[in-house]
């Protein structure tokens, strides 16, 4: 049975799969697994077959990319990453107080994108999302999808071995 590591495990996506799929391991700020120093725990992470870097924390996801591709380039791991929509758009009116949010997640797509085409046997799955019900963005008033059936979607992703790009939802409030 494969081992997977999911970091933000204590709330939204990332706990919904925690408590999805059997023997996972969970990596968060709230048990003392900061995405921005993982130094101490990585190496737990790296002795596992899946990585979902779902934890966003700035420009972060982006260099656990890095580490677990440099490390799984060639094996056969797959790193599942939980990007977003806001990626595709350059101007968007939603959450002021996270304005780089798009910068970083844009950044991730970047990565994902490049690193799918590089000389490799290790998989690398780019999930981008549309609004989804989390505690992000509670008080933004779209319609949004569920936190379950974006889990579906990305259990979907450890089954089909051939998804390498998907998007989940995504209606966007356009700056005018």
């Amino acid at each position: 049975m494969e081992r997977i590591a999911i970091t933000g495990h204590l709330s939204g996506l990332g706990k919904e799969l925690y408590n999805r799929i059997p023997n996972s391991i969970g990596f968060d700020l709230g048990s003392n697994h900061d995405i921005a120093n993982p130094d101490p725990w990585i190496s737990t992470a790296l002795n596992c077959d899946v990585f979902i870097n779902n934890a966003y924390c700035g420009f972060h996801q982006v260099n656990l990319l890095e580490e677990f591709f440099k490390e799984w380039q060639f094996t056969n791991k797959t790193i599942i990453n939980i990007g977003s929509c806001a990626s595709d758009i350059s101007k968007i009116d939603y959450i002021k107080k996270i304005d780089f949010y798009p910068i970083h997640k844009k950044a991730l797509d970047d990565a994902c994108t490049r690193l799918q085409h590089v000389k490799k046997t290790c998989r690398i799955v780019n999930v981008k999302i549309g609004w989804m019900d989390t505690p992000l963005v509670k008080d933004v008033d779209v319609e949004k999808i569920s936190v379950d059936k974006v889990a579906d979607v990305i259990l979907d992703c450890l089954k089909n071995k051939n998804i390498s790009n998907v998007t989940v939802g995504g209606d966007y409030v356009w700056n005018r």
